[in-house]
């Protein structure tokens, strides 16, 4: 039994055409096909055929309607039922690819994916078969209801996207000439739709038709102030521009066009040298897959947080430039603060952004509100990625995340940002040992690194990929003995963070730029709590030696953790967090200054603690 919903409703099995005539038994079936093997509530069905006013004896009827429906069917198909009943209502049982709209589904998505990842030809062919299932209005002879009205809704939508995404890979292709009567058929029948007036423009002007090409923005322009009281787009007026520039170009012109509207590509280099991360980039690459949200309504918003230095930056551009095909509308990056820690405005980055996309700086709004609106209308229909790097809080993001499901957004923040709505979090870590090895040894010049000292450097550097990055550019300048005095120095606590100091690598720097983010309490138990043990301690520790009361040091512990400059571990059998440095953060807290009233390194803390109990 084959179903045809994509233009008159139609069903079939074996050549006999198996349609019922009578409106609303036609309505009932259609209601079921356009939701297969799923449950529909009787409910539903009575107020789709009755429009929310049905009369006494609804129910009675809608049965009715399925027994002849039933009887209709098994006779074409010779399966029982093939209108199963399920509480609360009815179901109908049915291979999805024996429903038109079902294989035009599966081939658009294949389409989309196909262009997403800049397979041109793969989309043409895959788009074209899917819209050769069509054969005019969706359920043109079916009665609707609100229901089976937003079914035609959604599969028209449907449709207009795949026509939009079939042009665009054929304009990729060179196909200009194939495709303008197309378009100005489309253009007519859809005098709104911007996209194919843009497509009309860029195809004309492929065919060395140049006039034609700005006559027809022309007349764009003219329906839309009339229609609307509105401009073209940025988008649309960019593609003038263009056009204007691109001066006359012959039908049989060589080389062919170039495309008209440049793609942002912000983001920075990969380095040739990133080394280990495979689980994290495996993970990352599936949560910003475009392919695992297909339906998504929101943006994959992903977040990369660890301590400063641990890499999060050089992760999210790797994983940014490897999905690069995946999102061909543009990619998107801003880092949110200058070079001397402060925040960068959301209004900035919008500025920038929207600088990118094509809108002229007198055309660009002033508010904030007014640049996020502008800048999510333009993301609406495209697949962009977009990096924001050291974010400090959520309500700095929040304007420059994007409304439509086909973007995605790699965040970059040493903090956890719980207000941040997200698809999922990546938490880095330092290094495992082989990795840190392999890092340090490719940084130094290629040079395998072995034995006692190379050991040491990587234990001291403790995994975190700035400090090896430093001591690895410390390592290729140096002479092969080099390895030895490096760990001989790093060895010396007083010295670790200065001789890891390289210009563009400082460690200091960034715990610096993190720690001056910090609530001034905060930042003044850093360096009490550094002298506590190496091995861990808890929050009664913390209370002790800050001389606080233990809820309150908890809560100081908390802001740490959260910023990355503690770590914390669960521990079952006394039920309580324990918390430790990371040994360089712990060496940068012992250098700063500690607050008057508190002990200076060295003091006894058996007295500090005998101390800190007598204040509670």
């Amino acid at each position: 039994m084959q179903i045809s919903v994509l233009g008159p409703f139609e069903i079939r099995d074996d050549g006999r055409d198996l349609t019922p005539t009578a409106p609303r038994v036609r309505a009932v079936l259609a209601v079921l096909a356009m939701s297969p093997n799923r449950v529909v509530p009787a409910e539903t069905l009575v107020d789709e055929l009755w429009d929310g006013a049905p009369p006494a004896g609804a129910s009675s009827t809608l049965q009715t309607y399925v027994y002849q429906l039933r009887k209709l069917l098994r006779k074409g198909t010779g399966r029982p039922d093939p209108i199963a009943t399920r509480p609360p209502g009815y179901c109908l049982r049915i291979e999805p690819g024996n429903i038109d709209a079902e294989r035009f589904a599966r081939l658009a998505r294949e389409g989309h994916r196909a262009f997403g990842r800049g397979d041109a030809e793969s989309a043409s062919r895959l788009l074209g078969t899917a819209l050769d299932l069509w054969r005019g209005r969706p359920l043109t002879d079916v009665p609707a209801g609100p229901l089976l009205f937003s079914h035609r809704t959604r599969l028209e939508e449907a449709r207009l996207s795949a026509l939009g995404d079939r042009i665009a890979a054929d304009l990729e292709l060179r196909r200009h000439t194939d495709v303008v009567s197309e378009l100005r058929m489309l253009t007519v029948e859809y005098p709104l739709h911007e996209r194919f007036h843009e497509q009309l423009m860029t195809a004309l002007h492929g065919s060395g038709r140049r006039a034609e090409a700005l006559d027809a923005y022309q007349r764009l322009r003219v329906v839309l102030t009339d229609e609307l009281g509105l401009e073209p787009s940025a988008e649309t007026r960019r593609v003038h521009r263009a056009i204007l520039r691109a001066g006359n170009a012959g039908p049989g012109a060589s080389p062919a066009p170039a495309p008209l509207v440049a793609t942002p590509a912000q983001l920075p280099p990969d380095i040739a040298d990133f080394t280990g991360r495979h689980d994290e980039v495996t993970r990352l690459e599936a949560l910003l897959d475009p392919r695992t949200a297909e339906s998504a309504l929101a943006p994959r918003v992903v977040l990369i947080t660890g301590m400063p230095g641990i890499g999060k930056t050089t992760l999210a551009v790797h994983v940014g430039q490897r999905l690069r095909k995946k999102y061909p509308d543009g990619q998107l990056f801003a880092c949110l603060h200058t070079p001397h820690g402060a925040p960068v405005t959301p209004e900035a980055v919008l500025t920038g952004f929207l600088r990118a996309a094509g809108v002229d700086e007198p055309e660009s709004p002033t508010s904030l509100d007014e640049r996020t609106k502008l800048f999510r209308t333009w993301c609406a229909d495209r697949r962009v990625l977009i990096v924001l790097d050291d974010a400090m809080t959520a309500a700095q993001l929040q304007p420059l995340l994007p409304g439509g499901g086909h973007c995605a957004v790699i965040v970059t923040s040493c903090h956890l940002l719980p207000g941040l709505p997200r698809t999922g979090t990546v938490q880095l870590a330092g290094l495992p040992r082989s990795a840190a090895h392999e890092l340090l040894g490719s940084v130094a010049g290629g040079r395998l690194l072995a034995g006692a000292s190379a050991d040491a450097i990587v234990e001291l550097c403790g995994g975190i990929p700035l400090a090896l990055r430093a001591a690895g550019m410390l390592l290729a300048t140096r002479s092969p003995q080099e390895p030895q005095r490096l760990a001989e120095r790093l060895a010396d606590k007083a010295r670790t963070l200065r001789e890891l100091r390289v210009p563009e690598l400082d460690l200091t720097t960034r715990l610096r730029r993190v720690c001056d983010r910090l609530h001034e309490e905060v930042r003044s138990a850093l360096p009490v709590l550094g002298m506590l043990a190496r091995e861990g301690f808890d929050r009664r520790d913390a209370a002790r030696i800050l001389r606080i009361d233990p809820d309150s040091a908890e809560r100081i512990l908390d802001d740490l953790v959260d910023c990355h400059l503690l770590v914390a571990s669960y521990r079952p059998e006394t039920r309580e967090m324990r918390y430790r440095f990371v040994d360089l953060v712990r060496l940068y807290a012992e250098q700063l200054p500690v607050p008057d009233g508190f002990p200076r390194p060295g003091s006894n803390l058996a007295t500090v603690t005998f101390l800190g109990r007598g204040r509670g």
